[in-house]
């Protein structure tokens, strides 16, 4: 115990905690009061990406009171986005100290003890939050055409190319080939709605820190850690961002913006094979 704790001194610069206390939230680089503003910079460049998404969309497709219901978009500001931030932080650590005894000839015998030793500390933090799409286009103090500011760092803090999802999956449901057309024997074909409803988009990131070390040492008939890991620890974070874009209530005094049933089954399906993904991947970290 005594040496696992005197090499998660010597590495805790590297990864703090070893598993032996609660992970820190923020990266090993970053700075501790960093964790403060961390989550809300994160929401807000969301936020930021999703209002961006609507207006780029807007100016590049919007065909307003079309013949075709199908090349009019003006039900995306109907639209809203439920979205699910899902943070966690694994770190492990193992020790495995080994000791090999071989007697001196004519005797041919060989000894060998070994112990194995691990921990595991996980930490999972969960975000939800819906917004309306005209909620977001009417809000007030907003500059529409000003970028987003936090874009600029790594992982979950960088472009998550939401405006590319939005934007693609509008032009799908606009684009003629893909809108059903009624067909009546007799009748001039007649122009129906689209039959997309709601979209779903997820990003994960996943970063592996980790480290290891083998001292050893040979005596006349005793080796210690001949072969084998003695000591080793490392650190997984996975940040996963599912979006649901749905028919959404706009927001009220007293209400939030809330997505539709439809929207809300399809965002939990979305997070139930997340789950289901990263379960799987932990076993194998």
């Amino acid at each position: 115990m005594l040496v696992r704790v005197a090499f998660c001194i010597a590495l805790g610069a590297a990864l703090p905690g070893c598993g032996l206390f609660v992970p820190e939230m923020q990266p090993f680089f970053k700075n501790r009061t960093d964790e403060l503003a961390f989550e809300n910079i994160i929401v807000n460049n969301i936020k930021c990406e999703l209002r961006h998404a609507v207006v780029e969309t807007e100016r590049r497709l919007a065909t307003r009171h079309s013949p075709h219901p199908g090349n009019d978009i003006s039900w995306l500001e109907q639209q809203g986005a439920t979205v699910t931030l899902k943070l966690a932080v694994d770190e492990k650590s193992a020790l495995n100290p080994g000791v090999t005894y071989t007697d001196t000839p004519p005797l041919p015998f060989s000894l060998g003890l070994g112990n194995s030793n691990s921990v595991d500390a996980t930490r999972t933090e969960i975000i939800a939050f819906t917004y309306s799409f005209y909620d977001l286009l009417h809000e007030r103090g907003i500059d529409l055409t000003a970028p987003c500011e936090h874009e600029d760092g790594v992982f979950i803090q960088s472009d998550l190319k939401i405006k590319d999802f939005i934007l693609t999956k509008v032009f799908l449901a606009k684009v003629p080939g893909s809108v059903l057309i009624g067909d009546v024997p007799g009748k001039p074909a007649t122009p129906i709605a689209s039959p997309f409803s709601t979209f779903s988009y997820q990003a994960t990131f996943v970063a592996s820190y980790g480290v290891s070390g083998t001292p050893t040492w040979k005596f006349t008939r005793v080796a210690v850690n001949p072969s084998g890991t003695f000591f080793s620890t490392s650190q997984q974070r996975t940040q996963d961002l599912t979006i649901t874009i749905g028919k959404t209530a706009r927001a009220t005094a007293t209400r939030p913006a809330t997505p539709s049933a439809e929207a809300i089954a399809l965002h939990n399906a979305a997070l139930i094979g997340q789950a289901v993904a990263t379960a799987i991947q932990s076993q194998s970290h």
